[in-house]
């Protein structure tokens, strides 16, 4: 993605990605690639309560 890319052209993907993990028994988790690593572990301090 980049800064052309419109959020909402990406929404029905990523609906279809969530459901489609979800019925398997799992999740979706997006971090932005800037944030790497660095935006994991911020997610795991604050322990997904953002969630």
């Amino acid at each position: 993605m980049d800064e052309n890319t419109d959020l909402a052209e990406l929404r029905p993907f990523l609906v279809v990605i969530m459901e489609e993990a979800r019925k398997r028994g799992s999740s979706v988790m997006l971090v932005p690639a800037d944030e790497g690593i660095e935006g994991l572990c911020r997610m795991v301090r604050q322990g997904f309560s953002a969630l």
